[in-house]
């Protein structure tokens, strides 16, 4: 069996299954799979900078 997280990001918009959770969401906002504990399965939020520094604000979009 495949327990998918059912987190997707597309078109500048978070849906948790199926019900949108952020809209205006970065293009350097992305989704990143990450493998849980037994059958449960998630994901990172992260975001692409194009300097490094030791910190970053970066917005994620508005929630809704």
């Amino acid at each position: 069996m495949t327990i998918t997280s059912g987190v997707t990001l597309a078109d500048g918009q978070l849906f948790v299954r199926h019900k949108r959770v952020l809209s205006g969401v970065p293009e350097n906002v992305l989704l990143t799979s990450a493998s849980g504990i037994g059958h449960a399965e998630g994901v990172f939020i992260g975001a692409l900078c194009s300097e490094p520094k030791s910190r970053h604000v970066v917005p994620l979009g508005t929630l809704e």
